[in-house]
C-alpha cells in the first residue's frame, strides 16, 4: 500500500512541469507573434500606415524610391503634408529612417502646426502578418500599415 502511495506521488510530482509548461506555452505562443523587425527585404515596408490620435490622424507613404509623404488632418479638415526620405536598414537593427519628419500640434483653431522637424527612427513590429512603426518601443502610437 506504501509503494503504491509512493508511485502516485511520483506520477502526480512528474506531471506538474508538464501542466506549469502547458500554461507558459500560452503565453509565450501569444508573445512570439509579435515579431520585431520581421520584413524580408525593404520592399516589404513599402505602403501606407495610419496612425490616429485624440486631435485628427497621420498617415506615412512609405515609396518605392525612397521617398515619403507624411500627411497630418486634424478632427477640424485642416491638413499639414511634409515629404522627405527614408532608408532601411540603417545602422540601427531593425529601424526605418525617416529624414526630416515633423511633429504637428494642433491650435486653438483646429490648424496643425509644425512643432518640430528631424529625423524619426522608427521601430518595425508584426504581428499575424500585420506590419506596424513605433518612434519609442512603449509608445502607445503605432503607425499601422493599411495597403
Amino acid at each position: 500500500m506504501g509503494r503504491a502511495i509512493i508511485c502516485i506521488l511520483i506520477v502526480s510530482l512528474a506531471m506538474v512541469p508538464v501542466v506549469a509548461g502547458c500554461g507558459r506555452h500560452n503565453g509565450t505562443a501569444q508573445k512570439s507573434n509579435k515579431v520585431v523587425g520581421a520584413v524580408d527585404d525593404r520592399s516589404g515596408l513599402f505602403g501606407t500606415y495610419m496612425a490616429d490620435y485624440e486631435n485628427g490622424a497621420e498617415e506615412i507613404v512609405l515609396r518605392p524610391d525612397g521617398s515619403y509623404k507624411q500627411t497630418f488632418t486634424s478632427k477640424s479638415g485642416k491638413v499639414r503634408i511634409n515629404e522627405g526620405g527614408w532608408q532601411y536598414p540603417i545602422k540601427v537593427k531593425d529601424k526605418v529612417l525617416l529624414r526630416s519628419a515633423i511633429t504637428v500640434a494642433v491650435d486653438t483653431a483646429g490648424i496643425p502646426q509644425e512643432t518640430g522637424r528631424g529625423d524619426w527612427e522608427m521601430g518595425i513590429e508584426s504581428l499575424l502578418g500585420s506590419i506596424s512603426l513605433k518612434q519609442k518601443p512603449d509608445s502607445s502610437v503605432a503607425y499601422q500599415k493599411v495597403k
